[in-house]
């Protein structure tokens, strides 16, 4: 009998008691139809079991410019919350999906320095000046494989092409070094055609093992020829080995042809106090905007289709100076960088930005008076490049630090003994919060310092759940897990609480899909309760 009794107080120590069960909901309030599936979504989740909403909308970033309309979506909405018992957690300080805030100013995009580009006067208009050194080899494909340092055994070259032919999971790359100039900007163009092909065709350019450049270049399964860009910082790199290929490709056929790499200066030049544009002669004069060359923007920064939005290449702005021809100049100047498919963060040490989240967040609180807020600081990959006020001198992970301190102190100064709640990964030393993390400049460790023991973490990387969460327990940290991510529901959420059982402080789990796959909300809490 004494052992029956162990092994079942055992059993219910072991037993992870959640008290929270929460549902991820991106919606778009602004649309009528998007209201109504929230709201259908908020009840089906009610009957299913769960307490709270994460809701998330690129509109809390704008608030100011939407019509009576939206708000009374958003009315709507939390009525059906309260009547459905699921409590609303909105998301606020989109640090790193930040292009909703940009929206605002799109000169508050992080960018990336360039150093001394020499550039020319040629009748009244400065243009970079050419480097020998910089060319592609075989970059039209006319002599097959000339010119390319080597390629995988499924790349042919025919017809003046380079053709990817059904890699069938195999990397289907071809690869030639280039030579750099440090700290300038480049560009890269392919034009790419493709058949049925499945499979992401990428340009990379590894200098080593970290790669300069993240834009996807978005080429479509089956395209006639379209050309396709790229842009990147060559940092403090002088060589660096250009790929272009495909490492997940399966089915299909893809071409490449007129490969060509130029450098070109001033594309999405960012304007701002911390990223100052200066314009010397080549014997050190310092030139003066307004005076000695115009005013210089780029007009295209983050304003297609409309603001927030950038694009990786575009004509870029020229620099025009009433000047003798054959003028030398050196200039030095900042330019946005995104990665992926737009992402694009905000400068979190620039005023400006800051004022705007702490706007941010009192309009969202205004709006829904919630008992807790969300910050969605999450994958920030271009980071800490800019010049910091008053020379300091900070690592990546103690800005990141002081922000999300700045930021907590607002939200508790909005909204006095409400939840915080902030995505786990930028402050976890298992996951992002390390250094070389796409382009961040320098070290992200000690991010966690930022952050009080009463903001509840949220960690959400399946194959690292019992460092993670053993780490912010281990901090004094109550957590909610986001499981699920478009897995299969009853093994991902079987991962999840069997680490939940052996982790103090951890309070409900999270239904979060990417794909707004909603077909396994039920199952995945029954899982989730079952275990």
């Amino acid at each position: 009998m004494k052992s029956l009794m162990f092994l079942l107080v055992l059993a219910t120590s072991l037993r992870a008691e959640l008290t929270e069960y929460w549902i991820y909901v991106p919606t778009n309030l602004l649309v009528d139809e998007k209201r109504d599936e929230t709201i259908s979504l908020l009840q089906r989740a009610s009957k299913a079991g769960y307490t709270h909403c994460l809701i998330a909308d690129s509109k809390f970033s704008r608030l100011s410019e939407l019509p009576e309309r939206y708000f009374s979506n958003v009315e709507k909405v939390k009525a059906a919350a309260v009547s459905a018992h699921v409590e609303l957690v909105p998301t606020v300080c989109p640090v790193g999906y930040s292009n909703d805030l940009l929206f605002h100013n799109p000169n508050l995009i992080e960018g990336m320095p360039v150093k001394d580009c020499p550039m020319v006067v040629q009748d009244g208009e400065a243009r970079v000046e050419a480097d020998p050194a910089l060319k592609i080899k075989g970059g039209d494909f006319s002599e097959g494989a000339k010119g390319w340092g080597w390629h995988d055994e499924n790349i042919f070259f025919e017809n003046g092409t380079a053709e990817s032919r059904n890699p069938q999971g195999k990397n289907s790359r071809l690869s030639q070094v280039i030579h750099l100039q440090p700290w300038r900007q480049y560009h890269v163009s392919v034009r790419v055609r493709s058949k049925d092909y499945k499979g992401n065709a990428e340009v990379k350019i590894l200098p080593g093992d970290r790669s300069l450049q993240f834009d996807h270049l978005k080429v479509a399964p089956t395209q006639e020829w379209t050309t396709h860009h790229a842009v990147f910082n060559s940092q403090s790199n002088t060589e660096a080995n250009l790929y272009l290929g495909c490492w997940d490709g399966s089915t299909g056929q893809l071409w490449w042809d007129d490969v060509i790499l130029e450098e070109c200066p001033l594309v999405n030049l960012v304007r701002r106090s911390q990223a100052p544009l200066h314009v010397r002669t080549a014997d050190g004069k310092e030139l003066i905007e307004g005076k000695d060359f115009e005013a210089l923007s780029d007009p295209l920064l983050g304003t297609q289709p409309y603001n927030g939005c950038f694009t990786v290449y575009h004509q870029p702005p020229v620099l025009k100076a009433k000047l003798p021809n054959g003028t030398k100049l050196l200039v030095s100047y900042y330019h946005g960088v995104t990665v992926h498919d737009d992402q694009a963060n905000l400068c979190v040490s620039e005023p400006e930005a800051i004022a705007l989240l702490e706007d941010q967040i009192r309009r969202v609180h205004a709006l829904f008076k919630a008992r807790g807020y969300f910050m969605s600081h999450d994958e920030i990959r271009v980071f800490n490049w800019s010049i910091l006020p008053e020379g300091k001198k900070l690592t990546a992970g103690e800005l990141l630090a002081q922000n999300v301190r700045t930021c907590i102190d607002a939200l508790k100064k909005t909204n006095p003994g409400g939840k915080i709640y902030v995505w786990g990964d930028m402050f976890d030393p298992n996951h992002n919060a390390h250094k070389d993390y796409y382009l961040v400049n320098g070290d992200l460790a000690g991010s966690w310092e930022g952050l009080d023991r009463d903001v509840i973490m949220v960690p959400w990387a399946f194959e690292l759940r019992q460092k993670s969460m053993a780490f912010f327990a281990g901090r004094g940290h109550h957590q909610i897990m986001a499981g699920y991510y478009d897995d299969d529901a009853a093994a991902n959420a079987k991962g999840w609480m069997d680490t939940a059982k052996t982790t103090k402080l951890v309070d409900g789990m999270m239904y979060t899909t990417w794909k707004q796959d909603y077909s396994q909300l039920e199952a995945f809490i029954a899982a989730v309760k079952k275990r």
